[in-house]
């Protein structure tokens, strides 16, 4: 790309609708459920999750192109792109034994709101602003509130505490390691409030259907 003239890369993207992974076999892999089952991916800890609505963003900006999608097909969405590969991913790495931290985040905050009158919830997205400590701010947005500042600065901590330690970071900091037999989906910012708040997987993965097992 170094080499290429910009012009040339405008023109490229502006001829796509989206960029998209494509089966190389080198870097995206056509045969995932294989490699999973032998243990072929990079064995180490991992820290993973999604928020809680992550469709919200994407209904505004079809709106914002006058497309309305019913809620079924925000909700198939979502849970194909998000909650269900986060489950099963979490799951190989239980099923190897390795330790995996799984999160769903539910930041919602009177700043974070996207439109007017218009739930968006913790959407694609919103939990990046927390790590940050970048929340929208200026004339006409709402403050941050005390509750929205504990909880980013709780985010945070777990973040700094795997990267500093991904074998027993998050396990010093309370979190327990994964298990979907367990309460261990940890819900950050559940009900705008601090704190581990683990809890069983089971009724957010019961809509994903047949999903990589943990234990055979």
């Amino acid at each position: 790309m170094r080499a290429l003239d910009v012009n040339a890369i405008e023109t490229a993207i502006s001829s796509l609708s989206a960029f998209i992974p494509i089966i190389d076999d080198v870097i995206v892999f056509s045969d995932y459920p294989a490699r999973e089952l032998a243990g072929n991916f990079t064995l180490k800890p991992v820290l993973l999750g999604h928020n809680n609505y992550e469709a919200g963003l994407f209904i505004v900006l079809e709106a914002m192109q006058n497309i309305t999608l019913p809620d079924a097909v925000w909700d198939s969405l979502q849970t194909s792109i998000y909650f269900c590969p986060a489950a099963a991913r979490a799951n190989v790495s239980v099923y190897h034994d390795l330790p995996v931290w799984r999160y769903r985040y539910f930041g919602d905050f009177p700043n974070m709101q996207l439109v007017e009158d218009w739930y968006t919830g913790a959407f694609h997205g919103s939990e990046v602003f927390a790590l940050f400590d970048q929340f929208p701010s200026g004339e006409g947005v709402p403050v941050t509130t005390s509750q929205q500042a504990s909880i980013a600065s709780y985010m945070r901590g777990a973040w700094a505490a795997f990267a500093q330690d991904p074998v027993s970071g998050l396990t010093n900091y309370g979190w327990p390691v994964f298990d979907p037999k367990e309460d261990t989906l940890i819900r950050i910012g559940y009900q705008n409030e601090t704190g581990t708040n683990a809890t069983s997987a089971t009724a957010y993965d019961s809509s994903c259907g047949t999903i990589f097992a943990a234990y055979q």
